[in-house]
């Protein structure tokens, strides 16, 4: 809702279209529709990157009673309460978070709870309940950063009604455009750098598929590169891509670990961006190692059923 300076914010997500809504405010040829509901929070803006719009810039305002969407809550399988317990054990002390959709991500975040550390920082395309569970229980406090110290940096918030109410009117949290929260010479500026996300398949050449199956698009490429890339440039990096080692498909279970990738499928992260991959069964640090190495490191972590099948293809010549 307006503010008192005739103003509204885009509230959960700032995005990509900030500057586009602008441009049409600021066109007599083009209208600005927007909608506005009371059940929509007020969010902070990141110092110099304001996401307010008058309303002389808007042509018309579309009154509802729509409220943000809430994401169930996850409790986790046994195979991803492992794999972040994993995953957590990788994350230092004063490190800066980045955490990707998906239950994981958020498991992560409730084992670094129940850990002694803290003194984190956030710098993260998404903000996600698990990040809200480490904020609200102290730690988070961005005291490290060496950029926008004692602020936790966003673009958009997905979640629970309970993160949603942290995330109003708080002036520890600033939501940016995502042009600059994902900015990787942005990102390499935070020490102790940590991305958490998930992934699809993962050849073993450490080659990440996380938007395709096959020849079908499932989802975006979203901000995985990107923070990968930019954790990679980090000092004291750690980039987390977690897994489950194994899916169902029409009843039969598949290794989501593989040896070849498909000829249709699209890598969305090269391999010499990839950290550390971790499964149920363990983790992989392919930081370094060779073709060969990285290829028995992804088979040690794959599901026991289908490591014979990944030996092979991993003392093949072409590994």
């Amino acid at each position: 809702m307006p503010d008192e300076n005739r103003e509204v914010r885009l509230s959960l997500y700032i995005g990509a279209h900030l500057d586009e809504c602008r441009r049409a405010g600021a066109d007599a040829n083009r209208l600005l529709i927007l909608e506005r509901s009371p059940h929509f929070l007020r969010t902070r803006a990141l110092k110099g990157h304001e996401h307010t719009l008058r309303l002389d810039e808007i042509a018309v305002i579309v009154v509802t009673d729509a409220k943000p969407t809430v994401l169930p809550t996850e409790t986790g399988t046994p195979e991803n309460l492992t794999i972040a317990e994993y995953a957590a054990t990788y994350i230092m002390d004063g490190s800066t978070l980045q955490t990707g959709i998906g239950g994981v991500a958020n498991l992560v975040g409730q084992a670094l709870v129940q850990g002694d550390g803290g003194d984190d920082g956030v710098h993260s395309e998404m903000f996600t309940d698990g990040l809200y569970e480490l904020a609200t229980a102290g730690k988070i406090t961005n005291a490290r950063k060496e950029k926008h110290r004692a602020i936790s940096v966003t673009t958009f918030g997905l979640g629970s009604a309970q993160m949603y109410e942290f995330l109003n009117d708080n002036p520890s949290i600033g939501f940016a455009p995502v042009s600059y929260t994902n900015d990787p010479s942005v990102i390499a500026r935070n020490p102790r750098m940590v991305s958490i996300n998930s992934a699809l398949e993962v050849d073993l050449r450490g080659q990440i598929i996380g938007g395709t199956l096959g020849s079908r698009q499932y989802s975006g490429v979203g901000g995985h590169t990107d923070f990968v890339e930019g954790t990679s440039r980090s000092l004291e990096h750690t980039s987390l891509r977690c897994l489950q080692s194994t899916t169902l498909v029409k009843g039969v279970r598949k290794s989501r670990i593989i040896g070849a990738m498909d000829p249709l499928a699209v890598v969305t992260t090269p391999r010499h961006l990839t950290g550390f991959i971790v499964t149920e069964y363990g983790y992989a640090d392919l930081r370094g190692l060779s073709v060969r190495e990285r290829a028995r490191a992804m088979t040690a972590i794959a599901h026991p059923a289908f490591r014979d099948e990944l030996s092979a293809c991993a003392e093949s010549p072409g590994h």
